[in-house]
């Protein structure tokens, strides 16, 4: 479990403290903030658990008994942390993975007060929380276009900007950090072999007309992790959020990156996970990273796009806005 607290409160009366518990595919994540029109969004706590709920739905209903009576566990935990910081509204969402276990006949009452997004509406709060975050974005487009990738999904959106952001198009596609670990790891890793099955993916979808003057936004883990590893000054220097929120990334940039991932022969992919995730050097964030820059530059050539900016702030930060009443 990760924790970061900010014991700081803006000084507006018109703040509004609320709480966001989100339940994704591979992480249950709290997060505790103040809004107010004067100052934005600022957090006070976030928190986060490991989930892997998305391995339980492809195990079964006996994995997804026991990885959601974990769930429960752990969004009991955060309600209570919720109310010790005195917040003001409290909502509990659920995205992909509890959609998938409902549609496979899930019991109901495994998910009782959660509320779970539809793609839609998960899709519209990932817009929000961009647009929000990103204030210059924002003022100085009608229309952007947003890739946001989880865990059990990508979500490909055209928005319109401004005071009302709403979605114009949208798709919703089985290439989420979770699916492109897998496809990678079933083709070997031959990164050669999953560049040629993205595209077939790719070619078989249409996606959203990119906007004429419009701007690339892309959200989600791997693109924050590529914008670290492309400004980071060590292997060990601390992640900090706020450097990479609303940093620009070119094609030329990722195309580097794969470079040198490409230059190293399988057997030095160890001292490659190892920098790639210095506090995880066994995960599997590498294939996550690999996978993910090949699908960016797959769809920034179909819209013909040679640079975009990067959003760390995902869907819960969406539904915060709403609660407030300032989305």
């Amino acid at each position: 479990m990760s924790v970061s607290l900010d014991r700081s409160r803006p000084g507006s009366l018109s703040s509004v403290r609320v709480g966001v518990v989100e339940i994704g595919s591979r992480s249950i994540r709290l997060l505790v903030a103040d809004l107010c029109l004067e100052t934005g969004l600022r957090p006070v706590m976030t928190r986060s658990s490991e989930a892997r709920l998305i391995e339980a739905v492809r195990q079964g209903p006996d994995a997804v008994a026991v990885a959601m009576a974990e769930v429960q566990a752990c969004i009991r935990a955060f309600r209570i942390t919720a109310a010790e910081l005195h917040v003001d509204k409290l909502r509990v969402i659920g995205t992909r993975a509890l959609r998938e276990i409902l549609a496979n006949g899930g019991d109901q009452a495994l998910v009782a007060d959660i509320d779970i997004l539809s793609e839609e509406d998960e899709a519209t709060f990932s817009l929000i929380a961009s647009l929000r975050g990103l204030p210059d974005v924002d003022a100085s487009f009608r229309e952007v276009m947003l890739v946001d990738q989880g865990g059990g999904s990508l979500e490909i959106v055209r928005g319109a900007t401004g005071r009302n952001p709403h979605l114009l198009e949208s798709i919703s596609l089985p290439l989420g950090s979770n699916g492109v670990i897998t496809r990678m790891k079933a083709l070997n890793r031959d990164v050669g072999a999953f560049r040629r099955d993205c595209a077939r993916t790719l070619d078989a979808m249409t996606p959203p007309r990119f906007p004429e003057d419009g701007r690339l936004i892309l959200q989600g883990s791997i693109a924050t992790r590529c914008a670290w590893l492309a400004i980071r000054r060590t292997a060990r220097e601390p992640y900090e959020p706020w450097r990479i929120q609303g940093r620009v990334l070119t094609t030329a940039a990722l195309v580097q990156m794969m470079r040198v991932f490409e230059s190293v022969p399988s057997s030095g992919w160890s001292q490659l996970r190892a920098s790639v995730s210095p506090n995880a050097p066994q995960s599997d964030e590498l294939e996550a990273v690999i996978g993910g820059i090949v699908l960016f530059l797959q769809l920034m050539g179909k819209w013909n796009v040679g640079e975009f900016t990067v959003s760390g702030y995902g869907t819960r930060y969406g539904v915060a806005w709403a609660l407030a009443g300032l989305a």
